[in-house]
């Protein structure tokens, strides 16, 4: 998008602050399946959950796997959702 897609306002520090704190919280609470929601689910989520994940030194094999699940998931879940709205639609791909 280059300047034309960039509006020149980042994330406020304060917000970026508590959703770091936020992220924090619900990884420690619940483990990888904060990371595997954060890949479909909570998506917003996600840069931030890999942040405390890369700064705790998170065990890289259970990461990638949640992480592998999660978007695994997503692309289906999408997918099948794409194939629902041409078949309402009438096209025959």
């Amino acid at each position: 998008m280059g300047r034309a897609g960039f509006s020149g306002r980042a994330i406020p520090a304060k917000k970026t602050t508590q959703l770091l704190a936020k992220a924090q919280i619900l990884l420690a609470r619940h483990g990888v399946w904060t990371v595997f929601l954060s890949r479909w689910l909570l998506s917003p989520m996600g840069p931030y959950v890999n942040l405390i994940c890369g700064a705790t030194r998170s065990i890289w094999w259970r990461f990638s796997l949640s992480s592998l699940a999660g978007e695994s998931l997503w692309g289906a879940v999408s997918w099948r959702g794409l194939r629902l709205c041409r078949a309402c639609r009438g096209d025959r791909r």
